[in-house]
């Protein structure tokens, strides 16, 4: 610890809920397109052999931007969510972010993209997951 550090209330820090939720793979949205090759590289390999070996350690991020609807935005996890899927795992514990900041800024850095391929204003859909 830095004791050179100011402190802040936890609650005005954390943009996430405080728990993990198990959410269907199926009920996630991409917030962007997953580079074609990925799943030759080092770095999924290694991402499937982690989450064999030990399982998922970092959450997923998501968002509900509409409650009315079963589905969920992923913000981060992209890859991770492509590897459980591959290994036939059909959950994975979520972050589920508190508002739409952390959306807004997805949303204009991938959404709005020309080369993601994805159309203005409109999320990803699964199909996109796997090239």
């Amino acid at each position: 610890m830095n004791s050179a550090l100011r402190t802040a209330p936890l609650n005005t820090l954390l943009g996430f809920e405080l728990q993990t939720y198990q959410i269907p793979l199926e009920q996630l949205l991409p917030s962007k397109k997953v580079p074609d090759g990925v799943m030759g590289t080092r770095k999924y390999k290694q991402i499937v052999s982690s989450i064999t070996e030990i399982g998922l350690i970092e959450p997923l991020s998501v968002i509900h931007p509409d409650p009315t609807k079963p589905e969920y935005l992923l913000l981060d996890g992209h890859i991770r969510a492509l590897a459980l899927k591959n290994l036939g795992i059909n959950e994975a514990p979520c972050l589920i972010a508190k508002d739409d900041e952390t959306y807004t800024y997805v949303a204009a850095k991938f959404m709005c993209r020309p080369h993601t391929g994805i159309e203005r204003n409109k999320p990803a859909t699964p199909a996109m997951w796997i090239t």
